[in-house]
């Protein structure tokens, strides 16, 4: 299932980091903006399975995650605009179609060629442990920052109104030390030994230099980092 973990990859690399902020507005904005998103992650999908091209099948595997991908966000963006606010619930749910959309195409493809003659000249496509670990790493830096959000939300959203916060999603410039923290507790739990010492580290100086405990970024941003680091 080495077809799977590439195109697991080339989903978070393109759904994340290259999903930029001018590019989710652009996409909540206008409809052209829902396929210049999917398209950057056509082509992720193109670049992360360059074995796989040479089989015209693929195309089709490749078309219908285009496709489905097209039809989920803008499923999402309508629900978002006319039923229900953006929630962790929906951000979960979108990710789940992505992801068991990415599993049934692969099956899709492996039950219709029993044998494949894949040219792995290029050793990165057949390390499925490389591939599964730069998944983990993406995952954690990028994808746990909205996670991390929907969870913020969540519980702002059951305290009493006068206990509210107006909790917005935080720019580019304000996730970088974010980004940068959860890259090295991954890094180090992935490590272990004595870097263990260095995700203490990092624990410590967060709660320092905010000065309080902020339970949603310790709890489901850096303990999921940190497990992360242990499970690949």
């Amino acid at each position: 299932m080495d077809l799977f973990w590439l195109l697991v990859l080339a989903h978070l690399v393109g759904d994340f980091p290259l999903q930029t902020d001018t590019i989710f507005h652009y996409k909540n904005k206008y409809k052209w903006g829902i396929l210049l998103h999917v398209s950057i992650c056509a082509v992720m999908n193109m670049v992360f399975t360059i074995p796989f091209l040479g089989y015209p099948s693929f195309w089709l595997v490749l078309f219908i995650l285009f496709i489905s991908h097209v039809f989920y966000d803008s499923g999402k963006i309508w629900i978002t605009q006319t039923v229900l606010k953006d929630n962790i619930f929906l951000f979960l749910f979108d990710q789940f179609l992505h992801f068991a959309t990415i599993w049934l195409v692969t099956v899709f493809f492996l039950g219709i060629h029993t044998t494949l003659h894949i040219d792995y000249s290029m050793p990165f496509y057949s390390d499925r442990t490389l591939v599964i670990q730069l998944s983990g790493f993406v995952f954690a830096v990028f994808a746990l920052a909205p996670l991390v959000f929907y969870v913020q939300q969540f519980i702002n959203s059951r305290l009493e109104k006068k206990k509210r916060k107006n909790l917005v999603f935080p720019e580019f410039r304000e996730r970088v030390p974010g980004y940068v923290e959860r890259f090295l507790l991954v890094l180090f739990a992935f490590l272990g030994g004595w870097f263990w010492l260095g995700v203490l580290i990092v624990f410590g100086a967060r709660v320092l230099l905010r000065g309080e405990f902020d339970w949603p970024t310790l709890i489901f941003g850096n303990a999921v980092a940190v497990l992360t680091g242990l499970l690949i």
